[in-house]
């Protein structure tokens, strides 16, 4: 589904014709989760929101600099981070380094979700996860692919950060490539 975005600060909902996505159901009345999304293009930026606008209980919080997203990761600790690559300031994979450094575990335990224009190679792939990245994706992203994954996430962080240990744990020391299957050339 192609969005057009105005040039303006206005965002357009999708047309009707449209079909909803399903939303994000935990059973608190005042559940929310805060998305902090990391890109220096504001349209980009709005276009993650206006697609993620539909899941009920998202509040966004922005960084436009690799800097100010490990800043703002620090004080308002969100739920999920989506991160672009190439940004001033400190690069995307640094910001994902700061972040796993940060000995707040409200901090460096945060979902992190590669948004990236950039084509991705193996190495590419590699290198994110080894800078401590969650999970990636194309900016070339299908709407109810980016729905789900950070559905997903979301529910994930929903468990308390000791059992979301406990089950990382369980998968170290294997890798895999994009089908799950064992990489074995890689160390």
């Amino acid at each position: 589904m192609a969005i057009d975005l105005p040039e303006d600060d206005t965002i357009s909902p999708p047309p009707d014709e449209f079909e909803q996505p399903a939303r994000l159901s935990f059973n608190e009345d005042s559940w929310t989760r805060n998305v902090l999304i990391v890109d220096d293009d504001r349209q980009m930026v709005r276009l993650l929101e206006a697609t993620l606008e539909a899941e009920e209980g998202i509040e966004f919080i922005h960084a436009f600099d690799g800097r100010d997203a490990v800043k703002i990761a620090c004080k308002e600790h969100p739920d999920l981070i989506l991160l672009d690559l190439e940004l001033p300031g400190l690069h995307g994979l640094d910001v994902c380094r700061a972040i796993r450094e940060e000995k707040d575990a409200r901090v460096n335990d945060v979902a992190i979700i590669v948004v990236t224009g950039k084509r991705f190679e193996e190495e590419d792939i590699i290198d994110c996860f080894e800078a401590g990245a969650t999970d990636y994706m194309t900016k070339e992203f299908a709407t109810t692919g980016l729905r789900s994954r950070v559905r997903g996430w979301l529910m994930w962080t929903a468990f308390p950060v000791d059992r979301r240990r406990d089950s990382r744990r369980l998968g170290r020391g294997r890798r895999t490539d994009d089908r799950g299957r064992r990489n074995a050339d890689r160390p």
